[in-house]
């Protein structure tokens, strides 16, 4: 059901880490049960809300063996069709408040986001979603639509926000320092982490990791505690909008 593909990360232009020692040449294709794939056929033809309560059902039923589960053939295509599925979800949304990633709220009833609006050719390193605030998801669902909707131009943006929208080379002629990142970590002790251990977790986590091709109407659930998710960088026209729930 999953497209196999083989794509290059090694030496991968905007990849943190992808030149250092360790790193993978490419990126694996899915294995089995990961993500765990299931085909939606509709014969009933039953409502978005009606299909969307059936995979919710299967989540509740699936999650703790099968962290990772794609739906695949949904009939999403709009923003719009999201906030349907979003309010079948049975778990408490929770809001972006801070966040440290570009993100548009969509719906502001509802809660769903833009997944990511940093510059598409930017890929995000794998990560637990929010793990650096007190507050944080159990679960992040992912969905992928038609392009339906233009971004707002972003306002009251941190400089840090800016110089990563605006091209992640400023950070470094601006002088911003990794200490000074809104989400930059430590040792226990206050002291920093050496460059040759992010390096040996960055090439840990990509080696682990798996890729698929997004369809429209794919709709993923993510246990945010058990696996981590991130992108590689793209060319052409796709959105993805999330929403996140305890």
């Amino acid at each position: 059901m999953l497209t196999k593909f083989k794509s290059r990360i090694k030496s991968r232009p905007s990849m943190a880490g992808s030149t250092g020692e360790g790193f993978p040449e490419f990126l694996a294709e899915p294995r089995e049960s990961f993500p765990h794939g299931v085909l939606v056929t509709n014969p009933q033809q039953s409502s978005l809300a009606q299909l969307t309560a059936k995979c919710m059902e299967y989540v509740e039923e699936n999650l703790t063996h099968h962290p990772a589960i794609l739906f695949r053939n949904l009939p999403a295509k709009t923003a719009e069709d999201f906030s349907i599925i979003a309010r079948e979800i049975p778990w408490k949304a929770l809001t972006y408040e801070g966040g440290n990633s570009l993100r548009q709220k969509i719906d502001e009833n509802i809660g769903t986001y833009t997944a990511n609006n940093d510059p598409d050719e930017i890929s995000i390193d794998p990560h637990n979603e929010m793990s650096y605030n007190n507050v944080y998801p159990s679960k992040v669902s992912y969905v992928k639509i038609q392009s339906s909707f233009k971004l707002k131009p972003l306002t009251n943006v941190s400089p840090f926000h800016m110089s990563i929208a605006g091209n992640y080379e400023i950070v470094r002629r601006e002088g911003i320092q990794e200490n000074q990142y809104p989400s930059h970590t430590f040792y226990g002790d206050g002291s920093d982490i050496e460059p040759a251990v992010i390096q040996h977790l960055l090439a840990t986590a990509w080696s682990c990791a798996v890729g698929f091709k997004w369809r429209r109407g794919d709709l993923l659930v993510l246990d945010n505690l058990a696996v981590q998710h991130g992108r590689l960088g793209f060319e052409g026209d796709r959105k993805l909008l999330v929403y996140m729930t305890t």
